[in-house]
């Protein structure tokens, strides 16, 4: 039972080690970020200087990458944003049930729109066909039921 114990305790500061390494990640391309975008306006306006090429979509895809890197840490932490206005006046008992049921909701939520991305991900030259509901849009770049694809 010891041993169960000690490893339980070592796989959750494992855990926390890596969702603080997500974050400190996270802190790390911001900072990048901030820095990119400052340089690329100066040089933008020393016409005598060179510009850095791929700028806009170097942070483009770091913010997507702080958002996926800092949501664990947020989601531990209770950080997040929420709306928890009906759930302040419940007793304890219903908060814990109204935020495992919030997680679970998100959770699917979650699964429900990574799966055709997924799928398409792990079919190479494929242009979808899982379903009509999941066919990917070569114009738009994501699914039919994205409210973007519209």
């Amino acid at each position: 039972m010891e041993t169960q114990l000690g490893a339980l305790r070592f796989a959750v500061r494992v855990y926390d080690g890596l969702l603080n390494g997500l974050a400190a990640l996270a802190a790390c391309l911001l900072f990048a970020i901030a820095v990119l975008v400052a340089v690329d306006a100066v040089l933008q306006h020393a016409s005598f200087l060179p510009r850095i090429d791929g700028v806009i979509e170097l942070t483009e895809y770091s913010l997507y990458g702080v958002t996926v890197a800092a949501a664990p840490w947020a989601l531990r932490n209770g950080a997040h944003i929420s709306v928890d206005i009906l759930v302040d006046h419940m007793p304890e008992s219903a908060r814990a049930m109204a935020r495992r049921f919030a997680n679970m909701v998100g959770c699917a939520v979650a699964w429900y729109w990574s799966t055709p991305v997924a799928w398409l991900h792990g079919k190479p030259g494929r242009q979808g066909g899982w379903s009509s509901r999941h066919s990917f849009s070569r114009k738009s770049g994501c699914c039919f039921r994205c409210p973007l694809a519209r």
